[in-house]
């Protein structure tokens, strides 16, 4: 889709939209009157946070507002569903905010539409991109030049049961580092009451995002879909649904459902992110989750892989530019990239806001994360991701329900990948 069928679209739903929205947007008018009052520039922020993420970015915000005198950040929430549609209305009537928050994948869409500002000056100036992970920071790029900065990040690894190793009779030295040391591993976990390994094959983004690490490990892309080495990946995963490792069931479940199946030991390895750890941790600190658990590097075929999962922030609006970027360096700096995430339970995008915090590189369970971000990659970056997406997702699950052989499943991928690839 080009950019000028994109605006078409735009602007069509402006129409269908625009009425369901305005009872949600009060919030956003009433800050917009008040933004030429007071003596400080202020900036208006749109996210999709809640509970305790919300509660964080507003911290972090009044911390910023206190600490100098130029510029007011004022945030509005808005649902995220709502929240891509407000971007996609707002890339015509020109009513955005001055900074707004996307999830990475979709963050290339919204620049192709306009939707966020070149802000390459104002990062070299700055001169601390280097600190950045460059997953999470290409998600931010687009034909060389920076549109905004990642501002927390996850991938993920695999958990593993200890207390199912040992009843198997093996050690932790027995968690596997490659696909075959997988199969055989979990074939041995797997009972009548347990599945050897779980992962997320939902039929939407989730289901994506748990599988490009496995495309990427076996040496393909999204641009070799077709190729021998996608198609192995494929296959992989299908013979352990096949031969009763993985629950066919998988299909269905999302990365919460694949963690209460690992929870309820009913699964003795899985697949999932960073975030589980502050869920893990807690209910073992009740003394609930009744076993000793671990965490490791996602088993390899040709290579380590893992993927990237967050939210960027992105400077939609030209005329309070410098004064938004202001925020950027507050809330993406070294020690408020830490704050944030550290208080969210989430991950810094920044090497350096990494070390802040022992337990990111001493805890052996969030240690695997912070170096598997190393060889983690991005969802794209394309501005037809969701197209790319859909087809690899499909795939996944036809595959796994025996719907299409790998082979056809993956070919189908690549030709709806073809459709916007260029």
């Amino acid at each position: 889709m080009n950019k000028k069928f994109k605006k078409i679209v735009a602007l069509v739903l402006i129409s269908v939209l625009s009425l369901s929205l305005l009872g949600g947007c009060g919030s956003v008018a009433s800050t917009k009157e008040n933004a030429t009052t007071g003596e400080k520039t202020k900036v208006q922020l749109w996210h999709y946070f809640s509970a305790t993420n919300q509660e964080v970015l507003e911290k972090m915000i009044t911390g910023f507002n206190a600490s100098q005198d130029k510029v007011e950040v004022i945030p509005t929430y808005i649902a995220r569903a709502d929240l891509m549609k407000q971007y996609t209305m707002g890339a015509i009537s020109g009513e955005l905010p001055d900074i707004g928050m996307v999830d990475s994948p979709d963050m290339a869409s919204f620049i192709q539409m306009g939707v966020f500002q070149d802000i390459t000056d104002l990062t070299t100036k700055w001169g601390e991109l280097d600190n950045f992970y460059k997953g999470p920071l290409d998600s931010c790029t687009s034909d060389g030049k920076i549109y905004g900065l990642p501002q927390n990040t996850n991938c993920l690894a695999i958990y593993y049961n200890l207390d199912l190793f040992k009843k198997a009779g093996l050690t932790e030295a027995d968690v596997p580092k490659t696909w075959d040391e997988l199969y055989t591993v979990s074939k041995k976990l797997t009972t009548a009451g347990t599945y050897g390994f779980a992962f997320c094959a939902k039929g939407t983004e989730e289901g994506t995002f748990s599988y490009i690490p496995w495309l990427y490990s076996a040496g393909a892309d999204i641009k070799t879909l077709s190729s021998t080495k996608a198609i192995s990946s494929m296959k992989f995963l299908t013979k352990l649904v096949q031969e009763g490792i993985v629950s066919k069931e998988v299909v269905n479940w999302g990365q919460t459902e694949v963690r209460d199946a690992f929870i309820a030991g009913k699964a003795a390895i899985m697949q999932n992110g960073s975030w589980q750890i502050t869920t893990l941790n807690k209910l073992s600190t009740e003394g609930t989750l009744g076993f000793e658990y671990g965490c490791a590097y996602l088993p390899k075929d040709q290579m380590n892989a893992s993927v990237i999962g967050g939210e960027n922030f992105g400077i939609c609006s030209d005329k309070n530019k410098e004064a938004s970027f202001e925020f950027f360096k507050y809330m993406m700096g070294k020690d408020g990239n830490a704050e944030f995430n550290f208080a969210a339970g989430k991950f810094p995008t920044r090497s350096d806001s990494m070390a802040t915090q022992a337990i990111w590189t001493t805890d052996k369970n969030y240690k695997v994360f912070t170096e598997s971000m190393k060889f983690a990659v991005t969802r794209g970056p394309h501005a037809e991701w969701p197209v790319i997406s859909e087809g690899l997702y499909t795939a996944l699950q036809a595959s796994l329900l025996g719907e299409k052989t790998p082979e056809q499943a993956m070919k189908d991928a690549a030709t709806k990948a073809a459709t916007v690839l260029k």
